[in-house]
């Protein structure tokens, strides 16, 4: 909790630089570091099947090895 409380601060104090920079004009904003709305959903359509794909492996290596 202490280091959750402590990662929570220092994003609170440099919002809403992502990384910040001497030069504001320089700073990476959330607004600039955010993607596209098309690539989100691209990501999102990817992610189930990948994480299908990924525990359905793991569970076939545990029970090929385990006996």
């Amino acid at each position: 909790m202490f280091l959750f409380g402590m990662l929570l601060s220092a994003a609170v104090a440099i919002y809403p630089y992502v990384l910040p920079a001497r030069d504001e004009v320089l700073g990476l904003t959330l607004q600039q570091a955010a993607s596209s709305p098309y690539g989100l959903r691209v990501a999102l359509y990817w992610f189930v099947p990948g994480m299908l794909l990924a525990v359905g492996y793991s569970i076939y290596n545990y029970r090929r090895w385990l006996d």
